[in-house]
């Protein structure tokens, strides 16, 4: 939707969901006649068809989703038995499943020579929001689950290159969030968070650093960076942007064309996040490089200097009154 966070009403589960009134990057990208699908794993509750996608395959439920050989799988709304995984069957992977529905839409995309938009939504670690259990997930296991999804962000890419359309296609991965509580200890511990802490809240550095890696043949130098910080909200004003939408989406994101093509950029007013855990609302803000954090319940505000302090180590409320108050609407 491009809004942040708050604008989006939670489930009981404290997940924010999409209501059919809302307008979603599929929506606008369809209307300015982009062909739209989904593949992956929806967990809006609903369906991908309720949201501007054309044509979906995948899964509703976790379960599903985390299963390596999965009985049935959504196409177009229909739910299609897998044979080969029927009566303890392992033939077809959920992999192999999904990238094969891929290549056969974009073959047929191919054929009517339209622009395309596809959202793939795969997740390592879906069960660890069903099940009952509150065990901390090993090294070994957070590092398994990372190189099978490696591996099929491969075979999309692959994919893409055996329809030929790789060469034209903008490919942007990223994540939803930063680690699983129960995964803190094995990132800790691997050390793929760098300096940056995680919290039981959500909203410390390693909760909200993913990563986001962009190709675009022939207009981005293989290899290079930017610090330049952006949210998941950037990406439908984005896309609308290099896709010249004529839809004018009210969005809380600014379109990173600048920073893609190596020009001027505009920078973020404010970026905000607020998390629902344990009965509260934890709330934290960004700005030219300093972030406050407020834990629910708390009439403290912290503030850190991220350039200085990834770790939010240091808080600096009472040194800068000045900054804290840009940074808190009253």
């Amino acid at each position: 939707t491009g809004q942040m966070l708050h604008r989006l009403p939670q489930n009981l589960s404290n997940r924010f969901s999409i209501r059919e009134e809302h307008v979603t990057l599929a929506d606008a990208l369809w209307n300015a006649g982009y062909q739209t699908a989904f593949f992956g794993f929806w967990r809006n509750g609903d369906s991908p068809l309720s949201h501007g996608f054309e044509n979906w395959s995948g899964h509703l439920k976790a379960g599903d989703a985390m299963d390596e050989f999965p009985g049935s799988i959504h196409v177009d709304g229909s739910r299609v038995r897998i044979v080969g995984n029927t009566d303890g069957g392992k033939r077809v992977s959920g992999m192999k499943m999904l990238t094969s529905e891929l290549k056969s839409w974009l073959l047929h995309q191919r054929g009517q020579r339209r622009q395309f938009f596809v959202h793939f939504a795969v997740s390592q670690f879906a069960d660890l929001e069903t099940e009952g259990s509150a065990s901390v997930m090993s090294a070994d296991e957070y590092r398994s689950r990372v190189e099978r999804a490696d591996q099929f962000v491969g075979q999309v890419l692959k994919t893409l290159n055996d329809t030929k359309s790789g060469k034209r296609t903008i490919v942007v991965l990223t994540a939803e969030s930063g680690p699983h509580q129960r995964c803190h200890e094995a990132v800790s511990s691997l050390g793929s968070a760098g300096e940056a802490r995680m919290s039981q809240e959500g909203l410390c550095n390693g909760d909200l650093l993913v990563p986001c890696i962009v190709s675009w043949p022939g207009q981005i130098t293989d290899g290079s960076t930017t610090r330049y910080a952006c949210a998941s909200w950037d990406l439908m004003p984005t896309f609308l942007t290099l896709a010249v939408a004529r839809d004018r989406v009210v969005t809380d994101g600014v379109s990173l064309d600048g920073t893609l093509k190596g020009r001027d950029q505009k920078v973020h007013s404010l970026m905000y996040w607020e998390s629902g855990r344990d009965g509260a609302i934890h709330q934290a803000a960004w700005k030219n490089g300093w972030k406050a954090f407020k834990a629910g319940g708390s009439q403290q505000v912290q503030l850190y200097r991220m350039s200085d302090d990834p770790a939010e180590q240091a808080d600096l409320a009472d040194e800068f009154p000045d900054v804290l108050a840009g940074l808190i609407k009253r």
